[in-house]
C-alpha cells in the first residue's frame, strides 16, 4: 500500500511538473507595441534631388500625383511685417485638403508651402503616435513646442507639424507646413 501511495504521489509530481513545463512553453505575446499606420504621408512632398538636398514638390507635380483640383483660388498671404507672398490654394475633396503654394524662389513654378487638413476625423490613441501617423517619427531635429490635448505642434528642422483641432479621440484640424515663419504663426 505503501509503494502504491508513493507511486501516486511521484505521478502526480510528473503531472505537476509537466504542466508548468507546458504553460512556460506556450507562445506568449509580444510586448512590442502593434505599428502605427501612417495616415497621411506629409513626407511625399518632399524630394530628394541628384545632389542628395531636399525641394518642396511643383503644382504640376502634385497634380500628377494626386489629380486635378476641384477649385483654385488665388490670394496674397501678408505677413505682420508687411511682407506679401502669392498663394494658390489647391482644393480637394470638398474643402477637407487644401495645398497652399507658393512660387519657388529659385523658379517660376509654385510649390507646397503648407497643406491643411480639415474636419479629419482621424482617430489615434496617444500624442506620441501622431508623428508617426504622419510620417514624421524619428528625427533628431524634433521639439514638440505644445501638446495640450485640444492642440499638439511639433517642429522637425523647418518644417512646422500643427494639430489645431483635437479632442481625447480624434484630430480634426491639420496644418503641415514646409518653410517655417511663412505664415507667421
Amino acid at each position: 500500500m505503501k509503494k502504491c501511495l508513493s507511486l501516486i504521489a511521484v505521478m502526480l509530481i510528473v503531472v505537476i511538473v509537466l504542466a508548468g513545463c507546458s504553460n512556460s512553453t506556450a507562445p506568449t505575446s509580444s510586448n512590442s507595441p502593434d505599428p502605427v499606420p501612417v495616415v497621411f504621408d506629409a513626407l511625399q512632398f518632399k524630394i530628394a534631388t541628384e545632389n542628395n538636398s531636399m525641394r518642396l514638390m511643383t503644382e504640376s507635380e502634385l497634380i500628377d500625383a494626386i489629380g486635378e483640383p476641384e477649385d483654385v483660388d488665388e490670394w496674397v498671404y501678408t505677413q505682420l511685417n508687411g511682407d506679401k507672398y502669392a498663394i494658390k490654394t489647391l482644393v480637394y475633396e470638398n474643402g477637407k485638403y487644401e495645398y497652399n503654394l507658393s512660387p519657388s524662389s529659385s523658379s517660376d513654378e509654385y510649390i507646397v508651402v503648407r497643406i491643411s487638413i480639415n474636419d479629419a476625423h482621424i482617430p489615434y490613441s496617444s500624442s506620441n503616435d501622431i508623428l508617426s501617423m504622419f510620417n514624421l517619427s524619428g528625427f533628431s531635429n524634433t521639439t514638440i513646442e505644445a501638446d495640450t490635448g485640444l492642440a499638439y505642434r511639433v517642429k522637425i528642422g523647418n518644417l512646422d507639424f500643427w494639430v489645431w483641432d483635437m479632442d481625447d479621440n480624434y484630430l480634426e484640424g491639420i496644418k503641415i507646413t514646409y518653410i517655417d515663419g511663412l505664415f507667421g504663426e
